[in-house]
């Protein structure tokens, strides 16, 4: 049973929130543009920020390089707090090769510390309200709840249980790409106990996608808002590139892993036969055989930064993104920026933006029948591609971060959550 609500009520006074996040995710970030714009953001906790620990510390190339990431916006001056020692010693030790740094044990280990600290600065003032996301809402939302604060959560995947079924699925039906599934079945008990009770101490909850409000438990559905995701602004439909007279070029951009619906990608491409080249981008995760040897036989890209993604996104002419569990992926919103067709999945959250057969093709999971047909369909008809990607373009411009921005503080300033029935959640009619 869930425990009573916290205190706070809209319009009490209390002055601002606190945003908490370990990362600077473009997501976050966005929020705490939409706080700061309403002036409604008193606090915005992170980890590393680059100009204060560039400025205080002489770090190595490598691990500085790393740091210098950890960007934010223009926001009010004295809003961004950090708490680094954890997160920098962590990323220094990887980029040392120390391999169990990179571990899920040890990062989970700098988010509960994070969370605590978050936690401990909440005793010290009161906030109108407590915006923090998985796996470090726990401490925070316990404290925020005695002090009468309001309780924000985010959700940007969905629901660990549906998550622990679809690895297991997979594991049976793809043995041989398992070791890439890390994410679900190998969490121990008490972080999946914290993921529930972050959830049950949320007075709203806020997510991407139906695809993600859909995943959670029904009694939690009364307090989920759903706010999607933006894109970026779209380039001039004058950069696009068209060349009918060489294959088609299709990209993937994301974790190499099950979780994506990588094994039924390369499939399809073995069907392809040369009509179609794949390019990939990112790092694998876990371990198989058979994936190492499909990447010698693709162009691949361990790593890439954001803009030499958008460069190699104007530079294809297809998305595929094949996921299987997802919140809504950023990298398709991005992909419809640069003037990319996305073939995609209903997982992948990107739910009214992608128009099946105007700006892209929506396919089953699991399918990698599903998704030669679509590029054979793009690699056939030059016409219709070109028409798909303007339309790519136009339907980016619909779904701004501006957007994004005014929806989510419409949706914190609204007493009652958006979704309120069975069939808002799961987006029926």
């Amino acid at each position: 049973m869930r425990t009573g609500a916290s205190k706070f009520r809209a319009g009490s006074g209390q002055g601002g929130y606190l945003l908490s996040h370990p990362a600077y995710n473009v997501n976050t970030l966005q929020t705490a543009l939409a706080l700061d714009e309403a002036r409604l953001l008193k606090e915005f906790w992170t980890t590393l920020s680059a100009p204060s620990v560039l400025r205080l510390l002489p770090l190595p190339a490598g691990v500085a390089a790393r740091v210098s990431r950890r960007q934010a916006p223009a926001l009010s001056a004295g809003v961004v707090r950090t708490h680094a020692r954890y997160e920098l010693a962590r990323v220094a030790m990887r980029m040392l090769g120390i391999a169990k740094a990179g571990s899920s044990e040890w990062v989970d280990a700098v988010v509960r510390n994070f969370d605590a600290h978050v936690s401990r600065r909440l005793r010290q003032e009161i906030f109108e309200g407590v915006y923090a996301y998985e796996d470090c809402a726990d401490q925070s939302f316990s404290v925020a709840r005695e002090r009468g604060s309001r309780t924000v959560y985010e959700l940007p995947i969905g629901y660990w249980k549906q998550l622990r079924q679809v690895a297991g699925e997979e594991a049976r039906a793809v043995p041989e790409y398992a070791g890439t599934f890390r994410t679900g079945p190998e969490e121990g008990a008490g972080k999946l106990a914290r993921k529930d009770r972050e959830l049950e101490k949320a007075d709203v909850v806020i997510v991407p996608s139906r695809f993600v409000a859909a995943s959670l438990p029904r009694e939690v559905w009364p307090r989920v808002v759903r706010v999607p995701y933006g894109a970026p602004p779209p380039i001039m439909e004058a950069a696009l590139a068209y060349n009918y007279d060489r294959p088609l070029r299709a990209l993937y951009v994301g974790a190499l892993t099950q979780r994506k619906g990588l094994s039924y990608l390369i499939d399809a491409f073995h069907r392809l036969s040369g009509k179609c080249e794949l390019t990939l981008v990112g790092r694998v995760v876990g371990s198989s055989a058979a994936l190492a040897r499909e990447l010698a036989r693709h162009r691949w890209f361990p790593t890439a930064s954001r803009q030499d993604v958008l460069r190699l996104m104007r530079e294809h002419d297809v998305f595929v993104f094949p996921t299987l569990f997802e919140g809504r992926a950023l990298v398709n919103l991005e992909a419809l920026s640069q003037g990319l067709p996305i073939i995609t999945t209903e997982s992948s959250g990107i739910d009214e933006t992608l128009q099946d057969g105007v700006n892209g093709i929506r396919i089953p999971e699991r399918s990698s029948q599903a998704i030669r047909e679509a590029i054979e369909k793009l690699s056939d008809d030059r016409e219709l591609l070109a028409r798909m990607k303007r339309e790519a373009l136009r339907s980016a411009g619909a779904c701004s971060w501006a957007r994004y921005r005014e929806e989510l503080l419409r949706a914190l300033t609204t007493t009652a959550p958006a979704v309120t029935s069975i069939n808002e959640v799961s987006g029926g009619a």
